[in-house]
């Protein structure tokens, strides 16, 4: 499993974010087939730097996930680009991997560490 949040900067409509939503999520089952996706669009007035004008996709995967998913995953994603070159035009997609393991990852106010080892009991 997966955690995505995706976010942009770029003004879209009502129908260009739902297809750009339907694209992320159809690059992201390829490789993590149930994801939890999170898609918000941010004003350009809360973000500086780089974060202008394009889309950061941050994948929460467990430190462990093979290296050749990582790859797919971030080639998939940029796929979208053609698909959506349209209506975004030449668009920047950054994708990063947060790393967690059961120390660093908590359900419910519950360490997964905790919640295992308990259920182990």
């Amino acid at each position: 499993m997966a955690t995505i949040l995706a976010t942009t900067t770029i003004d879209l409509s009502k129908e260009q974010k739902r297809k750009l939503f339907n694209e992320i999520n159809t690059a992201i089952v390829k490789t993590f087939p149930t994801p939890s996706i999170l898609f918000r669009d941010i004003d350009e007035e809360d973000c500086t730097g780089m974060c202008k004008n394009q889309i950061q996709i941050a994948v929460c995967v467990p430190p462990y996930v093979q290296i050749e998913r990582r790859r797919k995953l971030v080639k998939d994603i940029d796929d979208i680009k053609l698909k959506v070159k349209d209506y975004l035009g030449d668009v920047n997609i950054i994708v990063t991997f947060i790393y967690h393991d059961d120390e660093a990852c908590g359900v419910d106010g519950v360490l997964r560490a905790d919640a295992k080892a308990a259920a182990n009991k």
